[in-house]
């Protein structure tokens, strides 16, 4: 491949390939490509990796020799493709941060990238927003397809099932005449949950039928999804989740987490369990979930524990006490690691994202901040070890997970309260800033808001007392009341 004219076929021929699916093909193509590539061929090498999910690659071919902090000296048309695999990687408040900066929403593929990590935060209301300015762009007729394919899947999420509708009803035949299987696929699926909403199972389940049809020779993880939707109809006409928890440990042998999640979700809907609610509750990260658990079936009443059988032993997370002794001290680096890898029980949390819990302030390096990380989860396993704390850190394809021992019992304190939009964005500015003052525009290019809408947002707060705040004039700061 060492001339312009050979990489040029290499790459449409893999592009070709991804279009109809065979993701094995290009996977391998793509691993025995060196990360050391000249500038111009970066770019294209690192898409490719990333629509294969080969996203450790793609940030390494795009940061090669690239002098630090990364993010600073990649050319202004990398960083949205560098920031989308950054999400990919668990990194989405880097990735956010790296999106905001001045000058890049000129570059397109900004908001598409936008759009993916306000996706990864269950903020679809703020993705939804980023698509539709995506689209209004001069896009190609397959960039444009994948976006509404995401803006369906938004919509779809926000209970938005009629205008989800009507975008498949002209998106899905164009999908076909074209070839392009894979978002066929995709669109499948998501009439099959727009149809669900409707109220129409007998509509959705004869569109199963059609994905079915389409996938049944290639065996994806599409077909998984495709029949997780045939049990869910035929939980909602019989009342029996029987055959949705057969595909939950199906989608545990497969790694698919959130599916599991979401089949735990679907079981709760034709057969409340408050076990089951509490476990998925606090089990889960994102406060915009935790705000949809509350409203449908009530929030948890009082601490969860892991283990709730072993109550002779029992270790207080949020405060490092095992019974009366303090085996862990809140703040430091392995306490940090303990929190952050129990705040989700279904989806391993990795390296990327490991790191952005760690180290929030700072810049993620694919060649040297893994091995940061796990330094840390060294010295994580060992405490665990010393202190027989009840938990156990187990890897699962490079990610990781945290799990209780059958010795003893890990509490969880109080569930948090459900937060609106609002309330989640000052959290995260309290968060960020962790108690020192800050500026508007701070609190804009955090937050990804307009000057206006963050101005409004900061006075609402300081009326509801969440904020205070400081001075007037051009010199106002804002810190956490």
């Amino acid at each position: 491949m060492k001339t312009k004219a050979e990489f040029l076929k290499l790459r449409q021929h893999l592009d070709e390939q991804v279009r109809k699916g065979r993701i094995t093909e290009v996977r391998s193509r793509l691993r025995k490509l060196s990360v050391s590539q000249p500038v111009e061929r970066r770019l294209p090498i690192a898409q490719l990796c990333r629509r294969v999910g080969l996203n450790e690659k793609a940030l390494k071919v795009l940061s090669w020799k690239v002098i630090k902090p990364i993010p600073e000296n990649l050319p202004l048309n990398h960083l949205p493709e560098y920031a989308l695999n950054l999400q990919r990687i668990g990194s989405v408040r880097e990735a956010i941060r790296v999106l905001s900066r001045p000058g890049l929403n000129r570059i397109k593929g900004v908001q598409m990238s936008l759009a993916y990590c306000y996706m990864s935060l269950w903020d679809y209301e703020a993705a939804l927003q980023a698509i539709e300015r995506h689209i209004a762009l001069d896009l190609d007729s397959y960039q444009r397809a994948i976006a509404q394919v995401n803006q369906v899947a938004c919509l779809i999420t926000l209970q938005n099932w009629e205008l989800a509708e009507g975008i498949l009803k002209t998106l899905s035949p164009a999908l076909k005449s074209n070839g392009w299987h894979r978002l066929l696929a995709n669109a499948h699926e998501l009439k099959t949950q727009a149809l669900i909403g409707l109220g129409k199972p007998d509509k959705a389940a004869m569109e199963i039928e059609l994905g079915l049809h389409l996938l049944r020779a290639q065996g994806t993880h599409d077909s998984f999804f495709l029949q997780k939707w045939q049990a869910v109809i035929d939980a909602s006409r019989t009342g029996e989740v029987g055959p949705i928890n057969k595909l939950k440990l199906k989608a545990k042998n497969k790694g698919l987490w959130e599916t599991v999640r979401d089949l735990d979700y679907q079981s709760l809907r034709f057969n409340f369990d408050s076990t089951r609610r509490d476990y998925l509750y606090f089990g889960s990260r994102s406060p915009m979930f935790k705000r949809r658990i509350a409203e449908q079936f009530g929030l948890p009443e009082g601490d969860f524990y892991w283990n709730p059988h072993a109550t002779t032993n029992v270790y207080n997370l949020a405060k490092g006490i095992l019974n009366t002794k303090q085996v862990s001290k809140p703040g430091q680096k392995v306490h940090q690691t303990l929190t952050s890898l129990t705040a989700d029980f279904y989806r391993p949390l990795s390296v990327g994202g490991l790191f952005s819990d760690l180290y929030p302030e700072q810049y993620f390096d694919i060649f040297s901040s893994p091995d940061r990380v796990h330094q840390v989860l060294k010295r994580t396993r060992q405490a665990l070890s010393q202190h027989n704390l009840g938990i156990i850190l187990s890897e699962v394809d490079g990610k990781y997970m945290a799990k209780a021992t059958h010795s003893q019992s890990v509490v969880f304190d109080e569930p948090y309260k459900p937060v609106s939009q609002f309330e989640a964005r000052v959290i995260e500015l309290k968060e960020h800033f962790l108690g020192e003052d800050f500026s508007a525009k701070q609190a804009a290019h955090q937050l990804n808001l307009s000057h206006s809408n963050t101005n409004r947002l900061l006075k609402k707060a300081v009326e509801s007392d969440l904020l205070v705040k400081k001075s007037h004039g051009p010199k106002t700061k804002y810190s956490a009341a």
